[in-house]
């Protein structure tokens, strides 16, 4: 599914392309009269060269500075980008840091995006077995536009051996708001 996010006076666009499934990011900054230039008859990517395939993935700007964040159908690890002041970088070489991996050692999945200014926060479920195997919310935040976040990532279940899923997220200043659904009293709260 497509998604869109607009920050400032500028509207940004990703949807999948391909397969495997490539995210593709366009940035418009007249209110979508007209996009950053198509690359070669692509959009710019943002999905590292070699990856492999994304089905789900989310979408997030502040200022000039746009975020993806993904699940790596591959590894099912969680994958993220930074695009550091995209509209002016798009087209002049790699417009997107990129940090392969957030999460842990087990199979990841829903991750969610959020960003207050310079901060970047992100959430995902993990079923690492080192953790718990039935799946917990794990949180990782960035103070410097995602080109470091914190590690490990922190665990944001209640309850060993419940099931926790469904994590999403909102920021506000230096707040950031997390909901996730959670199985530990037999049905899902």
């Amino acid at each position: 599914l497509p998604q869109i996010v607009v920050s400032g006076g500028t509207v940004y666009v990703a949807w999948l392309e391909g397969f495997p499934a490539n995210i593709a990011v366009v940035a418009s900054t007249d209110n979508g009269a007209t996009f950053n230039p198509i690359l070669g008859g692509f959009p710019e990517f943002a999905y590292p060269t070699g990856g492999s395939g994304t089905s789900f993935f989310k979408l997030a700007a502040s200022g000039t500075n746009v975020y993806l964040i993904w699940k790596d159908d591959g590894t099912s690890s969680i994958s993220f980008a930074g695009g550091l002041d995209f509209v002016t970088n798009v087209g002049g070489g790699t417009s997107f840091v990129v940090i392969t991996d957030l999460s842990t050692s087990g199979t990841a999945f829903s991750p969610d995006l959020a960003v207050s200014g310079n901060n970047v926060y992100a959430v995902w479920q993990d079923n690492d077995a080192l953790i718990d195997p039935n799946g917990d919310i794990l949180f990782s935040s960035s103070p410097d536009n995602g080109v470091t976040f914190t590690t490990p990532p922190e665990n944001l279940s209640s309850t060993s051996g419940s099931v926790s899923t469904n994590a999403k997220m909102s920021a506000s200043g230096s707040n950031v708001y997390v909901a996730g659904q959670d199985n530990s009293d037999g049905d899902n709260d």
